[in-house]
């Protein structure tokens, strides 16, 4: 299984990660709908070193991780395959960023989140994540996310932590 590699001064300097939520297309299709904008954010967090968690949901009829984002990552050492049981991603994330030697203390300048659905797993691993580090600057890219409702969605849902914003 791919893991960061980056020795753990370095990634303590980054101090921040990306984490990509179920993109896999298989049992996502929505997924698909956001593929570009997710590609533009790994980008942008590999150019500045950022880490970089693809968080899977672990269940057999999701499939796996669109293979466009993953060739993208292909060579890149600062990124690890993460799975989750729940919709709420938060704790393996928190788990997957001190395996990386990082420091889940704040002030920390977070997590940046996009990927599908946002009703569901990204509500709820924003939600988790701001509860469990309140401290902690919780993003979420919103023309990165997408769910059922499309451009219908209600994003006042992420009003309820304080330290969540919508980028």
């Amino acid at each position: 299984m791919p893991s960061s590699s980056l020795p753990e001064s370095d990634l303590q300097e980054t101090h921040r990660v990306l984490v990509v939520i179920d993109m896999q297309p298989d049992g996502f299709p929505l997924a698909r709908s956001v593929l570009r904008q997710v590609m533009r954010a790994i980008a942008e967090a590999m150019a500045s070193s950022w880490l970089v968690l693809i968080v899977e949901f672990d269940i057999e009829c999701a499939g796996s991780t669109d293979p466009a984002l993953m060739s993208m990552l292909a060579g890149y050492p600062h990124w690890k395959l993460v799975k989750k049981k729940a919709e709420d991603g938060s704790l393996e994330v928190i788990e997957s960023v001190a395996e990386a030697g990082m420091s889940t203390a704040c002030p920390f300048p977070g997590f940046r989140l996009a990927g599908v659905t946002t009703d569901d797993c990204i509500s709820k691993t924003a939600h988790g994540l701001a509860q469990r580090l309140p401290d902690c600057l919780v993003e979420v890219i919103k023309d990165a996310c997408f769910n059922w409702q499309g451009s219908r969605f209600d994003w006042s849902q992420f009003s309820r932590a304080a330290n969540i914003v919508l980028i």
